[in-house]
């Protein structure tokens, strides 16, 4: 079993569910468990800004983590919980597979950069005393049967994102305004197609906005899979739109794609 160093809060929030993507200059070929390692650094009041900036405090609130104190109180130089690395992710993928909250998180996609997907979060009772390490490593003989202890006692993360936070993110918002770009980097508007005109309306959109008219379709109307919150169960409308009758939640923007025209 591989160990990652994560400085606080993140390794916290990667445990309880909140953070979900790690981001990384390098990549790997490992797949699988993965222990969390919170670092020795403490959080400081500039990050404490930073996050308030960020617009993280409304996520952190519901971990009750919103305070610098709190976030100077999480465990250090411990190892916090235990997640399987899924994935690796370039900056591409993750602007289609991240929903609203990931895109608080992680900040605009960069190219340069790699995103772990962490699944299957679970926390433990902090093995603390551990001094981390650059990379993937391992534990010590002493130090792994320490974590198989407190493993025997873990507890799966019990986080769940709004309604809100669940949408696709929209990342005109996360980068900036039409304003802010230039010219060239303008949000494309889009004329819906007859079969998505039928859900949304005929009127001509940026492509955030039409995005959001169709998630606002899928929760108005309770197409949520109340099993997995990742998919949706067409109805009629939809089904014409999508040629199927359960839809992964990060396929939406693909289905826009093929019924809209760019007018502008």
């Amino acid at each position: 079993m591989r160990v990652l160093s994560i400085r606080q809060p993140w390794a916290s929030l990667i445990v309880l569910g909140v953070k979900r993507f790690e981001i990384r200059k390098w990549s790997t070929e490992y797949r699988g468990p993965l222990l969390i390692h919170a670092s020795s650094s403490l959080p400081t009041s500039t990050l404490f800004g930073d996050l308030e900036q960020w617009g993280m405090l409304p996520l952190l609130a519901r971990v009750q983590l919103d305070s610098l104190g709190a976030l100077k109180a999480l465990p250090r130089s411990a190892i916090v919980g235990l997640v399987s690395l899924d994935d690796i992710l370039t900056s591409v993928q993750l602007r289609s597979k991240a929903t609203h909250d990931d895109a608080i998180i992680t900040g605009p996609p960069d190219d340069e950069q790699y995103y772990w997907k962490l699944v299957d979060p679970v926390l433990v009772d902090p093995v603390d005393g551990i001094h981390g390490k650059l990379n993937l490593w391992s534990l010590d003989a002493r130090d792994r049967k320490r974590v198989d202890r407190a493993l025997a006692h873990a507890r799966s993360a019990t986080f769940r994102s709004t309604p809100r936070g669940r949408m696709p993110a929209d990342w005109s918002a996360i980068e900036g305004s039409d304003e802010e770009k230039a010219d060239g980097d303008a949000e494309p508007v889009l004329r819906p197609r007859p079969l998505l005109a039928a859900i949304i309306g005929k009127k001509p959109r940026a492509q955030s906005e039409v995005l959001k008219a169709l998630w606002d379709y899928v929760v108005a109307n309770g197409l949520r899979d109340p099993r997995n919150e990742r998919l949706i169960r067409a109805d009629a409308r939809l089904e014409a739109l999508c040629g199927a009758q359960t839809i992964r939640l990060f396929d939406l923007p693909k289905h826009i794609i093929r019924n809209v025209d760019i007018v502008g």
